[in-house]
């Protein structure tokens, strides 16, 4: 949900205009924005949303690590926190979040892509006016096929 927010920002900052239901200064495919920019716009919400979580994910890999329930290393994330930037400093919070960047950059961007082109072909065939009008299991099923072309 994050991404798909994101996704739609920044379309709308970088490519200009609505980032689905109205035209685009780029080749469309049909209804919406192009799948270039589809792909960037993705990229870029996928970069935001795993930097911004990155933290949480790290501490949740940390806590599985060192899970010893009847001693646990970390009583609590706020603790954890406090007790890994004192030692390893805050840098240490975004260990290893380049090369998880490096697979998101490529994942969410053809995501986005691939989603936003089915999406734009259902509109075109179904001869809908706006996203909204597009079936939820219609979406459903473009979400989980751009998910496995994506991977």
């Amino acid at each position: 949900l994050f991404d798909y927010l994101l996704k739609q920002d920044y379309q709308r900052l970088v490519f200009g205009g609505p980032s689905s239901d109205g035209p685009s200064s780029t080749v469309t495919l049909g209804h919406g924005a192009s799948v270039l920019s589809h792909f960037c716009a993705g990229s870029m919400a996928g970069v935001t949303a795993t930097t911004a979580t990155y933290p949480l994910d790290m501490l949740r890999a940390r806590y599985a690590a060192h899970n010893d329930p009847i001693h646990p290393r970390y009583p609590s994330y706020v603790q954890a926190i406090k007790e890994i930037t004192a030692v390893e400093g805050w840098r240490s919070l975004y260990s290893g979040l380049r090369p998880t960047l490096v697979g998101i950059v490529p994942y969410a961007g053809i995501n986005f892509a691939v989603f936003g082109t089915i999406k734009a072909r259902i509109m075109s065939q179904q001869d809908f006016k706006s996203e909204r009008e597009i079936p939820t299991y219609q979406r459903l099923v473009a979400g989980a096929f751009s998910g496995l072309v994506a991977q």
